[in-house]
């Protein structure tokens, strides 16, 4: 993770961004396979806080790629 920065949304929700900045570069010419996992840790303090129970969070990923000739 290169940059981590909190935003806030319209409704006054704060939300995590991370980037990453590293490039990765895949051949034609053989097969590759990456893999990567998410790891989500609620952390313990708030486990018995009622209204965390229904909570849905958005986690959203974005992959950006390019073919290159």
């Amino acid at each position: 993770i290169t940059t981590r920065e909190i935003k806030q949304d319209e409704d006054g929700s704060f939300y995590n961004y991370f980037k990453v900045d590293q490039k990765y570069s895949f051949t034609y010419q053989e097969n590759q396979t990456h893999i990567y996992y998410l790891v989500i840790e609620f952390p313990t303090t708030y486990k018995d806080v009622i209204e965390y129970s229904d909570a849905i969070d958005n986690i959203q990923v974005n992959i950006n790629t390019q073919q290159v000739l």
